[in-house]
């Protein structure tokens, strides 16, 4: 984004342009995030929908002009809007009970564009085995694992007790591994 103040003053006024410019450019990234709370892309969509309403509703709210702050706060609404239609919905039923930093030197753009190549392949072969994740699994290990959010805040968040969170994440962790370990014995 070329000029992040123009585009967020744009959509404080609520000038249609710059709110699709804002959309467009966060579409993709924003849709993925919505994917890992659910395997179904029209409802991805809606939950996508929805938070970017509550985006354009609320960027007056917004005060830093940094555009990768920009995108957390927008992912963050994407994931509480998330974690609302799951609430509300009560589709999910929960039962009871390190980052590791990289640098790596590129030495030319035809390797950058290989390792970015690889990179997208295996972030789509991990949403896709996050997807195969019951609801209550998924909800828990995308909130846990992906967004950060300590299994207190998570069972603040869905109503349900902080071991039941422990307990699910764990429970995700193992179904996981399983499935990575019958993706790659083949």
């Amino acid at each position: 984004m070329d000029n992040i103040k123009e585009i967020i003053g744009g959509c404080v006024n609520n000038d249609r342009k710059y709110q699709e410019m804002l959309f467009k450019y966060f579409y993709g990234r924003m849709f993925t995030v919505c994917l890992t709370y659910v395997s179904d892309e029209d409802e991805a969509t809606d939950i996508l929908q929805e938070g970017f309403i509550k985006v354009f509703n609320s960027i007056h709210k917004f005060d830093s002009l940094n555009g990768a702050q920009l995108h957390s706060w927008i992912k963050r609404i994407m994931s509480n809007t998330a974690i609302d239609y799951l609430r509300v919905r009560k589709r999910v039923k929960f039962t009871s009970m390190e980052t590791v930093g990289n640098t790596i030197s590129i030495p030319n753009e035809i390797e950058e564009i290989e390792n970015l190549n690889e990179f997208e392949l295996k972030a789509n072969k991990a949403l896709e085995l996050i997807s195969q994740l019951s609801p209550a699994y998924r909800t828990i290990f995308v909130m846990h694992a992906i967004e950060e959010y300590s299994h207190k805040e998570i069972a603040e968040m869905l109503g349900i007790n902080e071991g039941t969170s422990k307990s699910n994440f764990f429970k995700a962790r193992n179904k996981l591994k399983t499935l990575l370990q019958k993706e790659f014995v083949h």
